[in-house]
């Protein structure tokens, strides 16, 4: 059995923080108490740019807004949290969530993020909502090329 988590190593301490801390511990004593374990960490160091999240937050997001707004939605291609709206939807439409079981049973599911992603991961998200905006929407973004 493998468990597989993400964390972030703390500048100051070392330690590895996250929000499954409790759940690492928990999961580790469950399946693995008594037993040698291997520990491996990796680094996370291929993540996106700011450029590549800027362009997608600063182009990319109010122009698929606006083409919302020319379909009557009340969107405003400005307005930070109506962008944030677009960017909801356009992850539940593009990125898997990520489901947890509580020790009750119950699936517990979390919203679809793209903080953790790669680059290459959030390239091919964005690519994908780029794609879809031409198809569905005609968002031009030939002028992004």
């Amino acid at each position: 059995m493998k468990l597989e988590y993400i964390g972030k190593v703390d500048l100051r301490t070392g330690r590895i923080v996250g929000p499954d801390m409790d759940n690492i511990t928990d999961d580790c004593k469950a399946h693995f108490g008594g037993n040698f374990v291997r520990l491996t960490i990796t680094g996370l160091i291929n993540k996106p740019s700011r450029s590549d999240r800027g362009h997608y937050h600063s182009v990319i997001l109010p122009a698929i807004t606006r083409a919302f707004k020319q379909l009557g939605h009340d969107l405003d291609p400005q307005d930070k949290y109506d962008l944030e709206k677009v960017h909801q939807v356009m992850k539940d439409k593009f990125i898997q969530p990520e489901t947890t079981v509580s020790k009750t049973g119950e699936i517990i599911t979390w919203p679809p993020t793209t903080k953790d992603m790669t680059k290459e991961q959030f390239r091919s998200y964005v690519d994908k909502v780029i794609t879809w905006a031409g198809e569905n929407m005609d968002v031009d973004f030939s002028f992004c090329k």
